[in-house]
């Protein structure tokens, strides 16, 4: 590939009552592999879907509460060669205490189709899997002792859900509690 393939907003919006559902998602143009490009953009469209395939929009209450859902992206990465999109996804019921966060992102090699895991990011004779948490761990403890918060530890794991930038690798949902799920560390 020479060129940087076009990253093209797509959206879907359905209200049925007490639903309301949008998500808006990226599709790729201009490739150069019709293949590759069919099969990144099936796979983006089954993850940002899959998010409410399992939600009962059909059934009929009148004393139901209201829904709503919005799912977005950020393109973080795009060159000739690789595709980073991070995922959010936002969810909120009538009187309840508070709304519903997901994060998500994807790393494609865009010669291929593959999707990037984790570990294909680090040599696997590398000691990743405590350097990172290490690495994490010290800018959680700096980010705390500047704004005077009290820092709390994550699970230890040894991997992690990331995207690219140019800069950056960027590790998400560090945390699962939902008060502290939207941290990211560079």
């Amino acid at each position: 590939l020479t060129t940087v393939p076009k990253v093209i907003k797509r959206q879907f919006h359905e209200d049925n009552g007490p639903w309301s559902i949008q998500i808006i998602y990226p599709q790729l143009e201009g490739l150069g592999s019709e293949y590759i490009q069919r099969r990144i953009n099936t796979l983006l469209r089954k993850k940002f879907f899959g998010l409410t395939e399992g939600d009962d929009r059909d059934f009929d209450a009148t004393d139901c509460r209201r829904t709503e859902t919005i799912t977005r992206y950020a393109v973080k990465l795009i060159t000739h060669d690789t595709l980073s999109v991070h995922l959010s996804h936002y969810s909120e019921t009538e009187q309840t205490a508070h709304p519903n966060h997901y994060y998500d992102a994807f790393n494609f090699d865009l010669k291929s189709g593959y999707e990037y895991a984790y570990e294909d990011l680090f040599k696997p004779d590398s000691d990743y899997k405590n350097i990172i948490p290490a690495l994490v761990t010290t800018y959680l403890q700096k980010q705390a002792a500047r704004s005077k918060d009290e820092f709390y530890p994550f699970n230890k794991r040894e991997s992690f859900q990331f995207y690219i930038t140019k800069k950056n690798l960027v590790i998400i949902n560090v945390y699962s509690s939902h008060a502290v799920q939207h941290l990211e560390v560079a």
